[in-house]
């Protein structure tokens, strides 16, 4: 009986066994997986990005290449600038006096000079009445009718009106000065830097300067450094530096704001190349061209550090030796996404 136990219970296992084989098994004649997406006409990234010329069209562009290189590039810093109107006379000394900017600073210095000339007049009137004041002391000396101490007091209150006296002409001399301006075409651009940057900035050096948000460094004018007063804002931590610069036919107002670039002390070794063969695509993003071959273009993508004088530093790029097309980046440019079409 236990024999025969033993013989159903081997059957029922086979029988299971043979089961989850055919369930699982690959039955000849089933749908295959079907894939999600099929693509047809594949071309890789780099293709896309690689221009081949005719030796006509070559010709027609006047492509120019130059090898990218490693050099020395003097660095600069970006801040904000504003506007204002040089404190010069014809022959008077540069930096005499505060420049002038906004309208509001305009209304402050007219301000301060109608105090400084009413404070003359109260130290003339002062002054007047000091030296009467002494004459009669000396006076009623001779006579015995007074006292050497009145005559020092007198003498002593005479000095302090003629010292108000000179300081109060000072300074209307000082304001009179800063609101001339007999420099036609140049104005004066300040910017604040932080005090904890002076030390790495190269104040002697010449700065740039740009419309507010201009993006193009190649856009951005010459300033040079003048000297003037030193002035500073104790709250914001910030020094002024003040650079000069032409104007053509008031191009820049007093009290605009203007960004400057400001240079850095040393020059830092990087790649570089010029800013003419640098082309922006619709998100903003950086590229050259390099020539890979016989009429044969690719456009690698860059990072810009910096621009200075026409010449862009790179934070990455081709490698140094590399030839960027200069002359008809452009026209490539346009070539590849089909400007026109």
């Amino acid at each position: 009986m236990s024999h025969l136990k033993f013989r159903i219970a081997v059957v029922v296992a086979l029988g299971m066994s043979v089961s989850v084989y055919l369930a699982t098994r690959n039955v000849e004649g089933a749908d295959a997986p079907v894939a999600p997406a099929t693509v047809s006409g594949h071309v890789a990234e780099a293709d896309l990005q690689t221009i081949k010329l005719t030796p006509d069209a070559d010709r027609r562009l006047g492509i120019e290449t130059v090898a990218i290189e490693r050099r020395p590039m003097p660095r600069s810093r970006l801040y904000g600038g504003e506007i204002v109107l040089p404190p010069r006379a014809p022959g008077a000394e540069v930096g005499v006096a505060y420049p002038m900017g906004t309208p509001a600073s305009a209304y402050q210095f007219a301000d301060a000079r109608i105090a400084a000339e009413a404070r003359e007049r109260q130290a003339v009137a002062r002054t007047e009445g000091a030296r009467a004041a002494l004459e009669r002391a000396e006076r009623m000396l001779m006579d015995e009718s007074g006292s050497q101490r009145a005559v020092e007091e007198a003498r002593t209150a005479l000095a302090v009106a003629e010292a108000d006296h000179a300081a109060a002409t000072a300074q209307i001399e000082l304001l009179r000065r800063s609101t001339r301006n007999a420099v036609p075409g140049k104005v004066w651009v300040r910017t604040a830097v932080f005090g904890s940057d002076l030390a790495g900035l190269n104040v002697t050096g010449s700065a740039r300067v740009g419309a507010l948000g201009e993006a193009d460094p190649a856009r951005y004018r010459t300033a040079t450094p003048v000297r003037a007063p030193h002035s500073a804002d104790p709250v914001a931590g910030t020094t002024d530096l003040y650079f000069e610069l032409a104007s053509d036919a008031g191009a820049l107002l007093p009290g605009q704001r203007v960004s400057v670039l400001v240079p850095l002390t040393g020059a830092a070794d990087t790649l570089t190349v010029p800013w003419a063969a640098v082309v922006h695509d619709i998100n903003g993003g950086a590229w050259v061209y390099e020539r890979v071959g016989e009429r044969t273009y690719s456009r690698r993508p860059i990072q810009v550090r910096f621009v200075n004088d026409g010449i862009a530093a790179l934070q990455s790029g081709p490698a140094v030796g590399a030839l960027v097309v200069t002359a008809g980046a452009a026209e490539l440019f346009g070539t590849e996404f089909g400007v026109g079409h």
